[in-house]
């Protein structure tokens, strides 16, 4: 059951991780985007700044065209993109300086400029004009025209208005040159952002997808060698229900550990108390063996592998076999264990006894375990079977006041 807790814990932090890493994605996602949006924008908006500065370069040349126009021709049809001009240049410069509002230095040129074009609006196109409608009345002459003209007034202003629109793009374009570089930049990081999180968004999800099927895997794993383990503890189990004779419980038990174990050889001892109230351990039951070589075996506790196992009470399992140690027969030969397990059996840390098995493969962890949970179960069986040989052989009077 905690296995199973321990899950459902592991399962909800996996779907908690995701869909946080999910989150923390497209919030670093959304960040690049509102930055790259940003950056965009500000190139968008130098952009702009160009362009109407251009346009009002185009406007004053209008002006300018117009006002030549009528100094030439006298008529006032000529004045119109003059007028036209000069309104549309009010309304483009107040839109630009709104635009670079945020640039001291840029709205500082674009006063400078506005202050210059009116400067030569009334020194130089307003008196051109004025003396060119007096020259249509014949209140002057065309030599006059050309003396104001020629002063140069209206030149010189208008080269100064030409150089300040050319510092006033140039400061522009250089902040487009910019922008458009960290625009780029932030594009790429963008790119990075996405290209990189997704990826890792890929391989993490992946990487948790696999972490939790190899979990549940080796949970159904776990699960399918508890219910192997409990099925063939029951087995051997119900070999001793209802025992009564030690060496038919013994061989039987014996034989089925072997099986279940993948064993070539097996043997069962008993612990024995023997005259002068010594104990030794007795053969009782065996698996492929010549019984006649173990009927009359007798092992002291401490002698060899046996003995010594009985005396420390723990189990030996030896996958170095010394060499004759065991020899596993069938009709087609013999051939030397690989792999030898070595148990004691215990009533209340009593020992009752010990079995040895020998195999030609290595003892898997499940036939280890297997071996842990049914000795305890051997040595209740194996006192009770020797509580009732005592008794058996107490006199009859004896017998029926110990019943």
């Amino acid at each position: 059951m905690e296995g199973f807790v321990d899950i459902k814990t592991k399962l909800r932090i996996g779907n908690g991780v995701i869909p946080s890493l999910t989150v923390a994605l497209a919030i670093v996602i959304s960040i690049s985007i509102n930055t790259l949006v940003d950056t965009a924008g500000w190139v968008q908006h130098t952009h702009q700044v160009i362009g109407n500065a251009k346009n009002l370069e185009k406007l004053l040349v209008d002006m300018e065209t117009g006002e030549r126009g009528f100094l030439i021709a006298g008529k006032d049809e000529f004045l119109e993109p003059y007028i036209q001009g000069r309104a549309k240049f009010k309304i483009v410069m107040i839109e630009t300086q709104q635009l670079v509002d945020d640039n001291p230095a840029q709205v500082m040129r674009l006063e400078d400029i506005e202050a210059q074009v009116h400067l030569w609006t009334n020194n130089a196109a307003i008196p051109e004009i004025a003396m060119r409608e007096k020259m249509n009345k014949n209140l002057a002459t065309i030599n006059d025209v050309s003396a104001l003209i020629e002063s140069g007034t209206g030149k010189d202003i208008l080269d100064g208005i030409r150089g300040k629109f050319a510092e006033f793009i140039r400061t522009e374009q250089s902040l487009l040159a910019t922008r458009q570089g960290d625009a780029a930049k932030t594009a790429d990081q963008a790119i990075f952002v996405i290209a990189v999180g997704s990826a890792f968004s890929v391989i993490f999800a992946l990487a948790i997808t696999v972490f939790f099927t190899r979990l549940i895997t080796t949970r159904e794993a776990i699960l399918i060698r508890e219910g192997e383990l409990k099925t063939q503890s029951a087995r051997v189990i119900d070999l001793m229900q209802g025992a009564s004779n030690m060496q038919l419980m013994c061989d039987a038990v014996i034989c089925e550990l072997a099986h279940l174990t993948q064993s070539g050889h097996g043997v069962i001892y008993i612990k024995k108390e023997d005259e002068g109230r010594s104990s030794s351990l007795h053969y009782q039951g065996g698996f492929a063996i010549n019984e006649r070589e173990y009927t009359e075996q007798t092992t002291q506790l401490g002698e060899g592998l046996i003995g010594q196992c009985a005396i420390d009470q723990e189990t030996l399992f030896i996958t170095q076999v010394p060499d004759n140690y065991v020899q596993i027969k069938s009709s087609l030969g013999e051939a030397e264990a690989k792999s030898l397990l070595v148990v004691p059996i215990l009533f209340e840390k009593r020992l009752m006894g010990v079995i040895e098995l020998a195999s030609l493969y290595e003892f898997s962890e499940n036939s280890r375990e297997l071996l842990r949970r049914v000795t305890d179960y051997i040595g209740i069986t194996i006192n009770m079977l020797n509580n009732l040989e005592r008794i058996k052989a107490m006199p009859l009077l004896q017998r029926d006041s110990f019943e």
